[in-house]
């Protein structure tokens, strides 16, 4: 990050991994699709981001059809 210029102090390249996965959520992709990306089991991937119902997912979530019995 030094060597780029991009490097401040606190940030850490986590941080744009972090980014990314939340984004490709809001875009609706699987764990499976997540971890291929990340080069990570989908059980790596999983526990790590499980919790992570960003805004953009749970919008995405609310406009799927939902079966009713």
């Amino acid at each position: 990050m030094k060597a780029a210029g991009v490097y401040t102090p606190g940030v850490v390249f986590h941080r744009f991994r972090d980014s990314a996965v939340d984004y490709w959520l809001g875009q609706g992709w699987s764990m499976t699709d997540i971890a291929t990306a990340l080069g990570d089991t989908v059980r790596t991937v999983e526990r790590h981001y499980r919790d992570w119902a960003s805004q953009r997912m749970q919008n995405r979530m609310a406009t799927l059809p939902v079966r009713q019995w």
